[in-house]
């Protein structure tokens, strides 16, 4: 009986012995793995953001390129209204002489 009692008892002892050995080191196997795929995600995320970052600097350049042509052709467009309204007001002077020239005439027809 003390025999099977003793049998028992270490069947006991090298269960929990082994049980818990495995626990400690597949706490650290486990652990060691979810660092790894926790370093994964980051890598991923970090390749997402880098890659979005060159797409948005792809972007500013390409929007850059136009707001400077754009720029310019407003430069042109100012320097061509500024030449319509010389232009304009050029125009109403001569119209003003013209109406007193025809006044003029006018008066002098009656």
């Amino acid at each position: 009986m003390q025999e099977t009692f003793g049998t028992i008892i270490l069947t006991i002892v090298t269960s929990l012995v082994t049980g818990f050995g495995g626990w400690i080191f597949g706490r650290r196997k486990n652990i060691a793995e979810a660092q790894t795929v926790e370093l994964e995600n980051v890598n991923k995320a970090v390749a997402i953001w880098r890659e979005t970052a060159e797409n948005l600097n792809s972007q500013l350049g390409m929007y850059t390129n136009e707001l400077i042509k754009f720029r310019s052709e407003n430069d042109t467009l100012h320097v061509e209204l500024e030449k319509m309204k010389s232009e304009l007001k050029s125009l109403r002077c001569e119209n003003e002489k013209l109406k007193k020239e025809v006044e003029k005439l006018k008066a002098q027809s009656k």
